[in-house]
This record gives structure tokens, sequence and C-alpha cells, in this order.
């Protein structure tokens, strides 16, 4: 990681695909919160590779939600919305209920639904600024024909808003 990525022991860290307005809209909610400062953001789409740190692709952050813990290891998907719902105080009881027992495969498979449709709005790499530091992969499941839409909340900061 660079210089101003080094993480810290009991920091979380949060990759996410900057070029997807539904994502970023999502993260942009969770950066707002009370304890984000304690999380570190890296934008997948727009990232020196080495940013990604051990284990973890560019391909495979664009593809999915990752999140590092502490301790290194990553969780991705549901799982990781939960590490990341913990890491927050206002969302951390969510955390913990949906990464107990079954909770995270059922909503890993409503996440993967998301996925599914996530393509109509990435941006393509033509789209994206001309300063990122490495070029884009678009092998990913997510390229294609994306159709632009306006930014607009995420489906799980909907959720837990309404909580």
């Amino acid at each position: 990681m660079t210089q101003e990525n080094v993480v810290t022991q009991n920091e979380v860290v949060v990759y996410f695909d900057g070029a997807c307005p539904v994502c970023s809209s999502e993260i942009a909610y969770y950066r707002r919160q009370p304890g984000a400062d304690t999380c570190q953001w890296i934008d997948a789409s727009n990232c020196a590779e080495t940013d990604l740190g051990p284990g973890l692709t560019r391909a495979a952050a664009l593809k999915r939600f990752h999140v590092r813990r502490p301790d290194g290891t990553l969780a991705d998907g549901a799982r990781g919305f939960g590490v990341l719902w913990q890491a927050l105080p206002r969302t951390a009881w969510l955390g913990h209920i949906v990464s107990f027992g079954p909770m995270p495969i059922v909503l890993d498979f409503t996440y993967r639904g998301f996925l599914a449709v996530r393509p109509l709005w990435r941006k393509t790499p033509s789209e994206l600024p001309a300063t990122s530091a490495t070029p884009v992969d678009t092998t990913n499941e997510h390229a294609g024909e994306p159709r632009p839409v306006q930014s607009g909340s995420g489906a799980f900061g909907a959720l837990v808003r309404r909580l």
C-alpha cells in the first residue's frame, strides 16, 4: 500500500467500486456516519493496484464489495457489509445480526441479485476520470453497456436508514 494508505492494526478497510453510482452513493452515506473516520475507504476503480493489499485483485474488488478486517482477512458481499456495519456505532447492532447464523447466506443471495443488475449503472472506462492511477480492468462482469442514472441511495443504506 502507498504511504498514505498504510492500514493501522484496528482499522477496517472498505474497497468499493467508485465507477458505480449506486455503490458510490452507498459509500458516501457510510462515510458520513459517526465512526467512519476509523475506516479506510479505497475506490478500487481509481487506486494503485498495491492499495488493494494482499489477496485482492482489482477484478475481484470491482466484482463484489470487499472489506479487510483489522486482522487482515477479507470479507466480501453480505459478510463484508456485516463487518462494515459492526465498525460503525449506529449500525453495529445490525452488523451483529446479519453476521449471525444463516443471515450472511440469505443476504448474500439478495446481494447477488443486486450484482446482476449493477452493470446497468456502472460507468464505462471512458467515463472514468482521466486521473486514474492505473487502468481499470474491464474484463469483470460489470463492464458492458451501462445506462447512466442519477446517483441515489443504495439498497443497503436505505435498509439501514429505515431500521
